[in-house]
């Protein structure tokens, strides 16, 4: 009977985190794979934000996100200029480009104030 009980509560708990599992991944509108441990996601809203591999969110929504590489991701809260987190969500380089990619190698494009397609790199430097 010990037997039974514990394989029934092993099932139950199975159940219980596939269901939540589910359930998370019912939540978003979109939901992109996952990079560096993170997931970018959208909700019905039209936020993006990044979700760890048990599906929490991590940090705040945002108007755009991209993945992390690098450790770092460009993030907007505008869609008028960028910036760069952290995986804890920490802003590491201003919001300050019109536009930005994802790091690569330790370098990553931007365009800034002026409209130029510039490098920086991961302190915000340009490097070009």
């Amino acid at each position: 009977m010990k037997k039974f009980m514990k394989v029934s509560v092993m099932a139950m708990v199975a159940m219980f985190a596939m269901a939540t599992a589910a359930d998370a991944q019912k939540k978003w509108a979109v939901q992109c794979d996952y990079v560096e441990g993170l997931a970018c996601v959208k909700d019905a809203n039209g936020k993006w934000g990044h979700i760890n591999e048990q599906g929490k969110l991590v940090g705040k929504m945002w108007r755009s996100v991209c993945y992390f590489q690098d450790e770092l991701a460009p993030v907007s809260e505008d869609d008028k200029t960028f910036g760069y987190i952290d995986k804890t969500e920490k802003v590491v380089i201003p919001f300050k480009f019109k536009k930005a990619y994802p790091f690569e190698h330790g370098k990553a494009r931007v365009q800034d104030e002026d409209g130029n397609w510039r490098k920086i790199d991961k302190t915000g430097k340009f490097i070009d």
